[in-house]
């Protein structure tokens, strides 16, 4: 995982959603799973996070049987967006 800025003070991080199940070569880069760039951004806020998005959707259809499935819902739970909210809102 790799910081684009060099400020302690602000990261920016790029995220892909990729596949299931997609592997990659030896020696190809790691990459960090939606849901733990999801993870790391919520438990790490300490004033606001800024998303920019050609478009993103957090629904999910539960007759899929995947995997990412669960982790959707927990990180779309309402508390979470309302701690994005709040973290945002009222530390600005």
């Amino acid at each position: 995982m790799e910081s684009l800025t060099s400020d302690n003070e602000c990261h920016v991080i790029l995220v892909e959603s990729i596949p299931e199940n997609v592997t990659f070569s030896m020696g190809s880069p790691k990459h960090l799973s939606t849901y733990m760039a999801w993870k790391l951004l919520i438990d790490s806020a300490e004033k606001n996070i800024s998303i920019a998005s050609f478009y993103w959707s957090l629904s999910v259809d539960k007759k899929f049987n995947f995997t990412a499935t669960e982790q959707v819902i927990t990180i779309s739970k309402p508390n979470n967006f309302i701690l994005l909210l709040s973290l945002w809102y009222f530390k600005t």
